[in-house]
């Protein structure tokens, strides 16, 4: 299919030497597409871009990790927007109008696009993803300014261009994996030498204080090569170094996502049906929360009630209180955060989380009026 049948089809298609293209081989689907849908699709999400980047200039808050994205897909579609409309711009006024200014209105989106790429690098280095955005961002660009300069353009300058970037994006010492991986190994010396952690080429254990964000940045490092490359490939670290020993040699613990807020942690049960032992109770309630917390809303907002048998069962998943009403009395109330703190540190501390029984993650309680047991 790959070696033989796919190039003659493609092949069968290109037009002998010399050849007329009429106009009127166009399909007119793709033409009523492109004309009446796509080009006015464009054009008002230019406008809106335009307004949304005014919007951030004003307010100085620039949005983390979205602007590239944003504008990067919008340049390629809009690429080969212009790519498949330029025979149509010899007798048509309005797409003659769209090229002329579009290819002059994207340039300064690209620039905000490598203005906000550039700081994603120069606080967290280079990694392959960021390399090909840079890359295809500047094939954008370079094609724009072709089309702005040149007045007789050829289209095959497209294709070829993409395919010669493509080759240089994935062989040579300039291409993304080497590039990632000379810049991710800078970040990680400079944040060790910062923190007075190399010594003789080797890692020394912080006995002192390193921040919780140097903790964050080495554990990323360390997750990108784990994930993407090998951990031999990182500079500084022992032959026989592993995740698992990441404490004796680091200081702190490895935490496999790191760019999750260290306060913040998550368990859930291997099996959720697997019986549950309720002799000795008179009533069952389950209580699931899969909502991020959301420090904005409102508190009585963050409430999951159940009722039944005249009972009601209300934990606020905010302050962690849990309530339980007979009518209108209250029969208990309390923050089950402390529980749950030490629920995390018992998991935290055992080697094999796998390893965790039931009575691990179950606690009793108990006044005048209620008997109670929480998993």
């Amino acid at each position: 299919m790959v070696g033989i049948f796919a190039p003659i089809f493609l092949l069968a298609g290109i037009p002998a030497y010399r050849q007329e293209f009429h106009l009127k081989d166009y399909p007119v689907f793709l033409k009523i597409l492109l004309l009446y849908i796509v080009i006015p699709l464009t054009s008002v999400y230019t406008v809106i871009l335009y307004l949304y980047f005014i919007k951030i200039l004003t307010t100085r808050q620039w949005p983390e990790g979205l602007v590239g994205h944003l504008i990067l897909w919008y340049s390629v579609v809009s690429l080969i927007i212009i790519f498949f409309i330029s025979p149509l711009g010899r007798n048509n006024n309005w797409v003659k109008s769209f090229i002329f200014w579009f290819q002059k209105a994207i340039l300064p989106l690209l620039a905000m696009m490598f203005l906000a790429i550039g700081i994603r690098i120069n606080t967290y280095g280079v990694t392959e993803n960021r390399y090909y955005v840079v890359l295809l961002g500047l094939w954008v660009f370079g094609i724009m300014v072709y089309y702005n300069l040149v007045r007789q353009k050829k289209n095959i300058i497209l294709p070829l261009s993409l395919a010669l970037i493509t080759i240089l994006a994935v062989f040579g010492p300039w291409s993304s994996f080497p590039v990632s991986i000379n810049s991710q190994n800078n970040r990680f010396s400079e944040i060790l030498s910062r923190n007075n952690m190399i010594k003789e080429e080797k890692i020394i254990k912080n006995e002192g204080s390193i921040t919780e964000e140097d903790q964050r940045e080495i554990n990323a490092i360390i997750n990108y090569f784990n994930n993407k490359h090998s951990l031999q490939e990182l500079k500084y670290l022992p032959p026989d170094f592993s995740t698992n020993n990441m404490k004796e040699i680091f200081g702190f613990q490895y935490q496999p996502r790191s760019y999750i807020n260290f306060n913040h942690f998550s368990y859930d049960f291997q099996d959720n049906n697997s019986p549950v032992k309720i002799s000795g109770y008179d009533y069952f309630f389950e209580i699931t929360s899969n909502r991020i917390p959301d420090d904005h809303r409102e508190d009585n907002k963050r409430d999951i009630s159940i009722y039944g048998q005249n009972l009601r069962c209300k934990f606020n998943d905010k302050s962690l209180v849990l309530e339980i009403f007979h009518g209108d009395n209250k029969l208990y109330s309390k923050s089950l955060e402390e529980n749950i703190l030490k629920l995390h540190k018992k998991i935290e501390n055992k080697q094999n989380v796998t390893t965790i029984i039931p009575e691990d993650y179950t606690f009793i309680d108990e006044n005048s009026d209620i008997r109670l047991k929480i998993l």
